[in-house]
């Protein structure tokens, strides 16, 4: 189990991994799997301990046959690989995101990983393409009235 490859202490991660090993419901735990893998992220955990996260989270969606929650895990994993500037797996996963998300017709996922698209031409100083996926989010967002996804696609094109 998870535990056994990550220490336990006092950190976010870590009070997250103590509720997963307990956890029944598949549901709580890929919620629990999926802010594993944001605070893995911002802590710097090595990309081997965020993928074990990941995959776990991606069999719970795959057995579900949720295209939501297969969406949100393909996006967690272009995240994970933009971090580590990995950028053509990064838009791979990220690619995989929006078809989940056109196939549960959900603006709101399709707004977070158009946007995040466009971070990561952003970050391959790709400004055409990203400017082109930041106004995709922009629509996208806007027709959910999604005021967090609104500001990102703003921001990212603001800096282009």
């Amino acid at each position: 189990m998870l535990s056994s490859f990550i220490s336990l202490g006092d950190n976010r991660s870590d009070r997250l991994l103590g509720q997963l090993n307990k956890e029944p419901s598949d549901s709580v735990r890929l919620e629990i799997l999926l802010e594993l893998s944001r605070s893995f992220n911002k802590e710097g955990k090595t990309k081997e301990q965020c993928e074990d996260i990941l995959r776990q989270a991606l069999l719970i969606a795959s057995s579900d046959s949720s295209f939501t929650n297969l969406s949100r895990v393909y996006n967690s994993y272009g995240v994970l690989y933009r971090n580590i500037a990995q950028y053509d797996e990064a838009l791979k996963h990220h690619l995989k995101a929006i078809d989940y998300a056109q196939r549960a017709n959900s603006n709101l996922l399709l707004a977070s990983a158009y946007n995040s698209i466009g971070v990561v031409f952003r970050r391959m100083d790709n400004h055409p393409q990203a400017t082109q996926y930041h106004l995709l989010g922009l629509k996208s967002a806007e027709a959910v009235d999604d005021t967090a996804n609104i500001a990102v696609s703003l921001k990212g094109t603001s800096k282009i």
